[in-house]
């Protein structure tokens, strides 16, 4: 196996799951294109993502690590590796980690909702608005 890079916003293949998986930051964002995003999010133990509401942006959640719960809407319920949740444009949703590991997803968004190669590190700097640069894995 190769190890991946996160030099990939115009690659046509990408080990997704190997990118979740080292991923520390909050979010990162890994491909924009124009009509579509890919996403790898990492939330620590007993964190949330918090609500979000994306009026004109479908998400898909695929779970690559780890045990949490997903609430879409009036749902509420349990997730763990292999799960996907769609989640239709404006509709609140969360993603809560309830476990003692790390909870790493893969996040699709369409169409874009975050600046290409953004990276937060933090739910607060998400919160706040605070980019730090994209990193670039050696």
């Amino acid at each position: 196996m190769t190890t991946p890079t996160f030099e990939t916003e115009h690659a046509p293949r990408l080990g997704i799951r190997a990118e979740a998986l080292i991923n520390e930051a909050f979010l990162r964002v890994i491909q924009t294109g124009s009509r579509a995003q890919i996403v790898v999010m990492t939330l620590p133990p007993d964190a949330t993502m918090g609500t979000q509401h994306l009026p004109d942006t479908d998400r898909v959640f695929v779970v690559a690590e780890g045990l949490g719960e997903a609430r879409v809407g009036e749902l509420e319920f349990g997730i763990q590796p292999g799960d996907l949740v769609f989640v239709h444009a404006g509709t609140p949703h969360e993603i809560v980690n309830r476990a003692v590991a790390p909870l790493r997803l893969v996040t699709v968004l369409a169409p874009p909702a975050y600046p290409a190669g953004v990276v937060l590190e933090t739910r607060e700097a998400a919160q706040a608005g605070v980019a730090a640069p994209a990193a670039r894995a050696s």
